[in-house]
């Protein structure tokens, strides 16, 4: 990996990545040329620039200020109503940038603006330069923490990432004691940080700018290829030409608008499996240039998950732990973090599901494998499901009956138990279905399971599965964009209850096809047209996933399409083989 370069307007910005992107045109418009919010900009750098972001005088009624000093600190003095709303007030310190990368800086002190804790200071994307422009955007607040916010469409009041009722999923601020904070109190400074990957947006904090910890991502489709990015900063004063109210002033240094993602230098698919009292933790290491990377592991308390207890006596090297001495049957949480030359990131969890569903985090379960290594993994859910082999010894005789709760598997994120482990390689995974999924009372039709191949255990990954339901069509599903609602094909049946059935889902590189069969095996249907132009409608049976994980978890899903309720199904003919 090459040394990261920072960038501070004093200093040329980098190179712009392209590839990938299609040619969607820059929504951008010109500043605004009102001379009552004129900003003074001082040692701004070749293709930097800084304009007052409002309407004058209702979110922005005083002139505002960016300089940057011989060392590279930027002082930023802002007015403004605040970034909220319909219409933004404030400052947006900015460079053009094209297609995927990362907006990061070190904001090292934050004063002044209206109390209440709401001043901000943020890094972010913005398409265009108009006061209500869609922005996505990690905000530091004045008292509250950190915020990853977002303004879905232009004129609307943007969203948190997660709250009820928003795309995405994430945390806010202070948190509680079930909902993880987001970040922690500027103090004496913290590294704020947004990356772009196509039309998915993740929202990260450090403490070094080496390790970073997510908070948050949403999938935010249509947003240009071409976008602004930099700095966003309001003194939050209710009415913009209060005059007894000071600006904000905010200093941060190591300003960076690059292509550079976030996401290798952050923990990603943290894993459970469940052993006899134990569970062995899993995640990908951080990459970075230089410096010894150690890890430690802690145990979270789901109602009181703001103060996790550390399991590692010392940081250790390897990209696992194994935590003992647990008991067989409870549900138990587990966080990691990095230490890079003596400083340690902050906690990264699995990703929970939405704030509609409680933002639940993933948890597992210990207990004797079942069968072959599979553990059964608890996804969005706080009623963990459980599972027995009913007869067998290995996965080709095994009979299993599972039981599951969870809200569903869709939106962007999901609830479900999930008995799988990592596997690599070219598969064709499928498993009959002999009774079940069985109804509850609220799960209207729609309680569901299948064979699965899953990304990660994060709530909002991607997947691809063959569904079946208890009263309602087969499906060919699969959230092709992290976070995204995932694609459905429906297949109707003379009698959507008959039973048995067989799903299957086979695997060639990152194309994916889904199949039924009512007579054991002998007749394979498509879950949908194999041949339709569009992969990607509600129509295909195969579907291609650029860049799916090479070694997802693969396994059975099982849902009961309502949080608390439970769905039982009895599994048999479970197959997973090298793909022809």
């Amino acid at each position: 990996m090459q040394p990261r370069s920072y960038i501070h307007p004093v200093a040329l910005a980098g190179a712009f990545a392209l590839v990938g992107w299609s040619g969607r045109a820059a929504l951008a418009n010109p500043p605004p040329t009102d001379a009552s919010v004129a900003v003074t900009k001082t040692n701004l750098a070749a293709g930097w620039d800084a304009a007052a972001i409002g309407i004058a005088p209702d979110t922005i009624d005083e002139k505002q200020s960016v300089s940057v000093d011989g060392s590279g600190v930027t002082t930023i003095v802002a007015g403004g109503k605040d970034l909220w709303n319909s219409d933004d007030g404030g400052l947006f310190v900015y460079t053009k940038h094209t297609g995927d990368g990362s907006v990061t800086f070190h904001l090292i002190s934050q004063t002044g603006g209206q109390d209440g804790g709401w001043v901000k200071t943020s890094a972010g994307f913005r398409e265009t330069l108009d006061s209500d422009s869609r922005d996505i955007r990690m905000d530091a607040s004045s008292g509250n923490m950190l915020l990853p916010t977002a303004r879905v469409n232009a004129g609307e009041t943007p969203v948190h990432p997660g709250d009820a009722g928003t795309p995405g999923v994430g945390y806010t601020g202070p948190g509680s004691d079930t909902i993880p904070n987001a970040g922690r109190p500027i103090g004496s400074g913290v590294w704020l940080g947004v990356e772009r990957q196509r039309d998915v947006f993740s929202y990260y904090w450090s403490n070094d700018g080496k390790i970073w910890t997510k908070v948050g991502g949403q999938y935010l489709p249509d947003i240009a290829a071409d976008v602004y990015a930099g700095i966003e900063a309001s003194a939050h004063k209710d009415d913009p030409s209060d005059a007894s109210i000071s600006p904000q002033t905010s200093k941060l240094d190591n300003v960076s608008v690059s292509s550079e993602l976030l996401a290798p230098r952050s923990i990603t698919n943290i894993g459970y499996m469940g052993m006899d009292k134990s569970v062995l933790v899993t995640w990908n290491p951080v990459s970075i240039a230089s410096g010894d990377v150690t890890y430690n592991v802690y145990l979270v308390d789901p109602n009181d998950v703001n103060n996790p207890k550390k399991l590692t006596a010392a940081p250790v090297k390897e990209a696992s732990f194994l935590a003992q001495d647990l008991t067989n049957g409870k549900p138990y949480l587990f966080g990691v973090s990095a230490v890079v030359d003596g400083v340690e990131s902050g906690v990264q969890l699995p990703e929970a599901n939405a704030g509609a569903q409680n933002r639940i985090l993933p948890s597992v379960v210990p207990g004797p494998p079942v069968v072959n290594g599979f553990s059964l993994v608890s996804i969005g859910t706080a009623s963990p499901g459980t599972v027995t082999l009913a007869s067998g010894t290995d996965l080709a005789s095994a009979a299993i009956h599972m039981k599951a709760s969870g809200w569903d598997i869709y939106q962007a994120a999901d609830g479900f138990s999930f008995l799988a482990m990592p596997m690599s390689g070219d598969l064709d995974v499928s498993a009959r279905f002999v009774k079940g999924p069985t109804t509850n009372d609220n799960g209207g039709g729609w309680e569901l399971g299948g064979p699965m191949f899953r990304e990660s255990l994060d709530a909002g990954s991607r997947f691809v599965m063959a569904q079946i339901a208890s009263t309602s069509q087969l499906q060919f599903k699969r959230r092709e964009q992290q976070y995204a609602t995932p694609t459905n094909t429906g297949v109707d049946r003379t009698d959507n209850t008959a039973r048995p059935v067989t799903m299957r889902v086979v695997r060639h590189g990152d194309t994916f096809q889904g199949y039924y069969s009512e007579d054991d095996g002998k007749t394979w249907i498509d879950l949908g047209d194999p041949t339709v132009g569009d992969p990607g409608s509600g129509s295909a049976s195969k579907d291609t996933l650029p860049g799916f994980s090479k070694s997802p978890w693969v396994g059975i899903a099982l849902s009961g399409h309502s949080e608390g309720d439970y769905s039982e199904a009895d599994i048999d003919h479970i197959v997973i083989k090298q793909a022809q």
